[in-house]
This record gives C-alpha cells, structure tokens and sequence, in this order.
C-alpha cells in the first residue's frame, strides 16, 4: 500500500512537472488560456485549440493572449458566432500586419482589410447569393496566402456570378483559398 502511495506521488509529481513546462512555453501558455476559456470562461469547448496553436505558430505570445481576450469581451456581448474562427483570422491579420478586430486604423489610404471587407459588401449587396459571404470564414481561409491570390479568388466569384448561381459563397471561396493554398487551380468550372 505504501509503494502504491508513492507511485501516486511520483505520478503527480511527474504531472505537475510537466504541467509546470507546458506552462512555461508559448504553446502551452496559449493550450492554457485556450483550456480556460472553453470551461470557465464559458464557450462550452467551442474554440478549437489545435487550430488556434496552429494559427498563433511564431507570433509573441502576448500579442496571441490579447487577441484571446478580445475574443472573450467579443462573447460576452454576443458580437462572436464563432470563436475559431474570429481567433484565427484576428491572429492571420496580426501575422500579415492588417491590424486585427478592435485596433484603430492609421489615417489616409484605406488598409487591405478595409479594401477586403468593402469588396465582401458589395459582393454581398449585389450578388444575389442566397447567404452573404463570411468575412470571418474567409480569413480564416486566406491564412498564409497573399492579398493579391484572395483577391483573385473573390473576383473569380464575381465572374462566375455573371453565368452562374453560387449557392454557398462563403464555401466556395474558402474551397478556391485552400486550393490555391495547395497549388491547384481554383474552381475550374465547379460551383
């Protein structure tokens, strides 16, 4: 009984070892932060921690937990549908200098970000889809391509709009961002 007790130790102290390591690299900082706001911070497990470590890989940890406390003031007033999503794409923008959710903008000409979202209207008024375009999916998407492949991709949407119904906007532009992402062309002929 007595050798089990101290397997147990061991095993906790082992555990708390590990834990205290975890703690202390970027990664484990954001697992942590991560963990805490899908229990006590109350998003249910709704933000995927996999995709956000991904997505915060090389950025400063502390630029990664403001934008998980944005997230977190975003939830409390109901302005964020999907945590994942709003996270990476605020994490996408930081690591391609476009200042993420929140941040004023520097005066004179308009940022890509604000071009991107003007496009997103426009498209999203005149378009005739049956759902508007997701901004927040779509950056999702984007992360790691250039501006210039995403804006070739939206106006490959809007020419397809001249002949063709897209039905789902959001998934067809993130399919052509992951394409592109892969090499592949995208959409060639396909809604």
């Amino acid at each position: 009984q007595q050798q089990q007790q101290q397997q147990q130790q061991q095993q906790q102290q082992q555990q708390q070892a590990a834990a205290f390591l975890q703690q202390s690299t970027p990664t484990g900082q954001v697992l942590q932060r991560v963990s805490w706001l899908n229990s006590g911070g109350g998003f249910g497990n709704a933000i995927d921690a996999n995709l956000v470590v991904e997505a915060a890989a090389g950025l400063d940890v502390s630029l990664v937990m403001n934008v998980l406390a944005k997230v977190e003031d975003k939830a409390r007033t109901g302005e964020v549908s999907n945590p994942t999503s709003w996270v990476c794409a605020a994490l996408w923008k930081e690591r391609n200098g476009i200042p993420a959710h929140g941040r004023s903008w520097e005066a004179g000409q308009p940022s890509w970000e604000q071009r991107f979202c003007a496009a997103l209207d426009l498209l999203n008024t005149q378009g005739g889809f049956q759902a508007p375009l997701d901004a927040e999916q779509i950056l999702q998407a984007a992360a790691g391509l250039d501006e210039e492949v995403v804006t070739k991709v939206l106006a490959n949407l809007e020419d397809k709009l001249q002949t063709t119904q897209v039905s789902n906007p959001t998934s067809w532009v993130c399919a052509a961002l992951c394409k592109e992402k892969k090499g592949m062309p995208a959409h060639v002929g396909k809604n």
